[in-house]
């Protein structure tokens, strides 16, 4: 119904249906809401993890999904001997590789990349961080 001073929308009395929760197969990390889901949004949450240390990156894949939804590695950066001195260093290197077209071949018609990202670290830091609890969604159900 409209009005002079505007539109009325309807209420109904009855309650908004709870959201699914998003499956998270792959254990990807989640940004915080209303965070941009780039590289370096990404880079800069998962070095959190890493108490900040960049420098024990020994480096990251990029993966994108073949056309039956496996992940196929399609481009590498390989940490320099003594590491990466901070993400800005990492980021440079990442952003030289977008301008040479490392990706190229992977993006979209529109130009887009829709890519997972591994970053690699020793194993001895990889054993020393907290395992993450799991939650077992099927407890849930009823619960809201």
């Amino acid at each position: 119904m409209t009005t002079e001073e505007g539109s009325i929308k309807a209420v109904s009395d009855e309650p908004e249906e709870p959201e699914e929760p998003v499956p998270n197969d792959f254990n990807v990390p989640f940004l915080p809401e209303g965070t941009e889901p780039t590289f370096d949004n990404y880079l800069n949450h998962d070095v959190e993890d890493l108490n900040g240390d960049v420098t024990a990156l020994e480096g990251v894949s990029f993966y994108t999904n073949d056309d039956d939804g496996n992940p196929q590695e399609i481009y590498r950066i390989k940490a320099p001997e003594d590491g990466f001195g901070s993400t800005d260093e990492l980021l440079d290197t990442f952003d030289q590789a977008v301008e040479d077209g490392a990706f190229d071949a992977a993006a979209e018609d529109d130009g887009t990349l829709d890519l997972m990202v591994a970053l690699s670290v020793p194993d001895d830091i990889e054993s020393s961080m907290p395992e993450e609890e799991e939650i077992d969604l099927t407890e849930l159900d009823g619960a809201v």
